[in-house]
């Protein structure tokens, strides 16, 4: 069991605004339970309070105008978000590869919102705001383990659902469920070099407002030690599948959707 204790000062000079000042004292309390049984078997359940600040970005109330149709500004009045997180793990070993699935709850209040609003007909402002909530179930299951001698591998599956409520800006609360895979492979090629491998699909993540897309990333390289693996050297690919799935996200406000590709 633990108990950390943080103090945050943040001062806000601004020719508009003038002086904001924000001071707080956080207590964020921890507790894990271990459970061993066997030579590789673990149960493990644990809790934690923690806490995401805004950025300096978020903060700063300086109205960026991209073009006549869109426009950013920060709120200076930002507070930063909490987290309860919930998590009961397994760690095993079957045929010679670590199975390690995790479970977990996390209660987010105040969330940091980027949401966006109509100021006229053909005008979107877009800034943040603390006035929404998110609950999160999810599960992660990992795979990791050997080849052969020095062909080592690891494989993330993720599955989570997502509820957000009270979102500012929007007639309709959000919810969604997340996928996702990941996968990273180093290969020996006899002596000469090692061949590394990473992919990863991200599918579509619902956030406040609107939905992310889902995004495909692949990665190959090669690799070699030198000066008994003092040094080593990589030449790598990265971003392969970047034209089959390029960031795209989705807004929808009150009388409007917007699309944004990047």
């Amino acid at each position: 069991v633990g108990l950390r204790a943080e103090a945050t000062y943040i001062s806000i000079n601004d020719i508009v605004i003038g002086s904001r000042t924000n001071d707080y004292i956080d207590y964020f309390p921890s507790a894990s339970f271990v459970y061993r049984f066997g030579m590789l078997n673990t149960i493990n359940l644990s809790y934690s309070r923690r806490v995401n600040r805004p950025a300096i970005w978020y903060l700063n109330p300086f109205v960026y105008v991209y073009n006549n149709q869109n426009i950013s500004t920060g709120n200076p009045d930002l507070e930063p978000e909490y987290t309860h997180s919930v998590e009961l793990g397994l760690n095993t070993s079957i045929l010679g590869i670590m199975v390690n699935p995790t479970f977990y709850y996390r209660k987010t209040d105040n969330v940091i919102t980027r949401y966006s609003y109509l100021t006229d007909s053909n005008t979107t402002v877009s800034s943040y705001n603390n006035s929404t909530e998110l609950d999160t179930y999810g599960a992660d299951l990992i795979f990791s383990g050997q080849f052969y001698e020095g062909a080592t591998f690891n494989a993330t599956f993720n599955f989570s659902r997502l509820y957000f409520t009270g979102t500012p800006g929007t007639s309709l609360d959000n919810d969604g469920t997340s996928l996702g895979v990941s996968a990273y492979t180093s290969l020996p090629i006899g002596q000469i070099v090692n061949f590394d491998l990473y992919f990863g699909r991200w599918g579509d993540r619902v956030t406040a407002q609107g939905t992310n897309v889902g995004k495909n990333y692949l990665s190959i390289g090669v690799s070699k030690t030198f000066m008994d693996n003092k040094l080593r050297v990589n030449i790598n690919a990265h971003d392969i599948l970047a034209n089959f799935g390029r960031p795209e996200s989705y807004t929808n406000g009150i009388g409007y959707t917007q699309r944004y590709v990047n």
